[in-house]
């Protein structure tokens, strides 16, 4: 994976941590300061590349407010606890100037986990950058374990219904199953609601519109299967039609579906839950012709979603 570029699986996104913003950072005066980073989303161990960048936004040129240099300026918190500096580093200061012309700007690129080992390793970090009244925006990175394209998986839906535990089929839809498995270690599906039940036929979940908060849009290519659709196949739902392409949204069945054979992605198969399924299924919802359609009229969330490594299975005596 190349280090300025976005993780992506058969040049498709491949999901791996989560990242926001704050909407405006504070400004001295009309020089603001932006943090950025190089991809959306980050794996245990990758190298994170923060941009900063030194801005004009006014119309005249101004003096220089910031005399500490860029690199003293940031500050990294882990679930909380503000992270100290230490580490060999390897990035350059950038020269800073005296005054900044109207709508110019100057900055550089840190490595911070040449300054901040623990970046290296799981957790959800905020970034941010303050010194001589100067405040950048803040960034949260989510880094996550890396997907084992050798390692089978397990997943369970916790909802206030029961538990729905799933089998993923990694080697029938490979890039669908790394997507949902990253996504889900980054918790892009937990809080999620389920939006869409039908009595008898299958539910729908995983819909970054249903949220209390914003999710990334996600798409990757679709995978044809030929395996056969049954109660409790999981499929992920079509997001467009030409080229075909899938999303994080997914539908769990509770009858054959025959006629979408070959033109969904097969995501995996439920183990264990199907009642629960069926109990979310049958919640009263809205009618076809409202907006949205066949959502529960009371909210029923994804409390969480939780992969796991497939136990390995003991070689026969």
């Amino acid at each position: 994976m190349a280090r300025h570029a976005q993780l992506r699986l058969a040049g498709v996104l491949a999901v791996a941590a989560s990242l926001a913003a704050t909407p405006c950072p504070a400004l001295a005066g009309d020089v603001a300061v932006r943090l950025s980073l190089s991809q959306q989303f980050y794996y245990v161990g990758d190298a994170l590349d923060v941009q900063i960048t030194v801005h004009n936004r006014g119309q005249k040129s101004v003096e220089n407010p910031i005399k500490t240099a860029l690199l003293d300026g940031f500050h990294v918190r882990r679930d909380g606890q503000i992270l100290s500096r230490s580490g060999k580093p390897g990035s350059e200061e950038p020269t800073r100037p005296e005054k900044i012309a109207a709508g110019s700007f100057y900055g550089g690129v840190f490595e911070l986990t040449e300054h901040y080992p623990e970046l290296r390793g799981a957790g959800t970090f905020e970034i941010h950058w303050s010194a001589d009244q100067v405040v950048s925006d803040m960034i949260v990175v989510t880094t996550i374990p890396r997907f084992d394209p050798m390692q089978e998986y397990t997943a369970e839906i916790q909802t206030e219904l029961g538990a729905i535990t799933l089998e993923l089929y990694a080697n029938e839809s490979p890039i669908a199953v790394k997507s949902f498995v990253d996504l889900a270690h980054a918790g892009f599906y937990d809080g999620l609601q389920i939006s869409e039940v039908h009595a008898d036929a299958y539910i729908v979940g995983g819909d970054p519109r249903f949220s209390d908060r914003p999710r990334p849009s996600i798409e990757f290519p679709a995978e044809t299967s030929a395996a056969p659709l049954v109660a409790g196949t999981v499929v992920l739902r079509p997001v467009r039609a030409a080229p075909p392409g899938n999303g994080p949204t997914f539908v769990i069945l509770l009858r054959p579906q025959p006629a979408w054979t070959g033109q969904v992605t097969v995501l995996g198969q439920v183990t264990a839950g199907l009642d629960v399924v069926q109990r979310l299924a049958r919640l009263p919802s809205s009618m076809r012709n409202s907006q949205p359609n066949f959502k529960p009229l009371r909210e029923t969330r994804i409390e969480r979603l939780t992969v796991r490594p497939k136990p390995a299975v003991p070689p026969a005596s």
